[in-house]
């Protein structure tokens, strides 16, 4: 191992003294990723299996808006380790680095309250130690900048930040993200914070979202609407789409894949591919929304207020019946009002004797003290 690593470096020292060729030679351009980026607590996570040093390492991922990975927790950990199955090196930077003895920090200065050194790790080996890597297992070690040269991949992170807090609006929360996400990708991240892409329902909510929008820096942001077929689109909670604000001449499927809604800063839908613009999402933010409409649930809290509204009653003496100075009688329950004429109250005065009840049934209709018709 020793002997291929000294050959990597000495192919590195001869790079470096070739005339326009950088020894960051691995940093510049764009590295092809060994998964798509993968969403777990509200943070996205990407596998690298190229080879960098960890500071090379440490600045492509900053280059792309991340950060090397921190690993913070168990749950965490379990993550990261299901991930590299996707990769094809034995070992990945993160991004921890030593402060002194054996303390280390992530870049991120989240606390490093949680770790998972191998046995008998970190022992700073050849004395320059001073990275951590993880292996394909998940064990931690700590290594030197420069690690086993191509042996090595590296995990980017994101920690999405919000534009804008959450904001009630109709018992509703709602908030605003720029981070550069697909449809489908924004998508699994207000999922993973327990909430949907946004949906609006209404003229109301859409004046709503557009207030909210003025807090945002992206020109275009994703809604929870999809295609279902020509131009019928639907939102991901079930609501009906009853009110639309399509842009003139959308939504137009231009490029044949345009299955996503979007709404631009000022207020107008249209169609957009997953990706977005620029390119996996770039330029795209996104609306999360809490509160979500759930059409099950509503219908049994209608069949529980039936339930409770299935039959109300009223009792009247019978003598109320036979005032000769009453010519008409209004009966008041939980459900409807009846009133009767002269006739009506001499017929039930003359039935019979003690107290007369009237109650409403689920046909809404009155009953006399028999539960008879009347």
């Amino acid at each position: 191992m020793k002997k291929a690593i000294s050959l990597v470096l000495a192919l590195a020292f001869l790079l470096a003294l070739i005339p326009g060729v950088s020894s960051n030679l691995l940093v510049s351009g764009n590295v092809e990723p060994a998964t798509e980026k993968v969403t777990f607590n509200g943070r996205q996570y990407q596998l690298f299996d190229a080879g960098m040093s960890w500071t090379e390492a440490k600045a492509y991922c900053e280059s792309l808006g991340g950060y090397l990975a921190t690993i913070t927790n168990e749950d965490e950990q379990k993550f990261i380790t299901n991930l590299l199955r996707n990769g094809g090196k034995a070992y990945f930077w993160l991004g921890g680095y030593r402060v002194n003895g054996n303390n280390f920090a992530w870049v991120t200065g989240e606390p490093m309250t949680y770790t998972n050194w191998d046995p008998e790790e970190p022992n700073n080996y050849t004395g320059d130690e001073n990275y951590i890597v993880i292996n394909w297992i998940g064990g931690w070690n700590d290594l030197y900048n420069e690690g086993f040269a191509s042996d090595m991949g590296f995990i980017c992170e994101w920690g999405i930040v919000p534009a804008t807090e959450k904001i009630t609006f109709n018992g509703r929360q709602y908030q605003v993200f720029d981070a550069g996400m697909s449809w489908t990708e924004a998508k699994a991240y207000c999922e993973s914070l327990g909430g949907y892409l946004a949906t609006i329902t209404d003229s109301a909510e859409q004046r709503f979202i557009e207030s909210l929008l003025m807090n945002g820096g992206k020109d275009t942001y994703w809604l929870g609407g999809y295609r279902v077929n020509g131009n019928n689109f639907a939102w991901i909670t079930g609501e009906p789409m009853a009110y639309t604000n399509w842009d003139p001449e959308e939504p137009n499927n231009y490029t044949g894949d345009e299955n996503y809604i979007v709404i631009n800063w000022i207020g107008g839908w249209n169609d957009l591919y997953d990706g977005g613009f620029g390119g996996y999402g770039s330029e795209m933010g996104f609306i999360c929304e809490w509160g979500k409409y759930d059409k099950e649930e509503e219908d049994e809290e209608d069949d529980e207020e039936d339930e409770d509204e299935e039959f109300d009653e009223v009792t009247i003496p019978r003598d109320t019946f036979k005032l000769d100075a009453i010519t008409s009688l209004t009966i008041e329950t939980s459900l409807a009002n009846f009133t009767f004429d002269r006739t009506a109250i001499r017929t039930i005065a003359d039935a019979g004797e003690g107290d007369i009840t009237i109650g409403v049934g689920v046909s809404r209709r009155p009953c006399n003290w028999n539960e008879s018709p009347i």
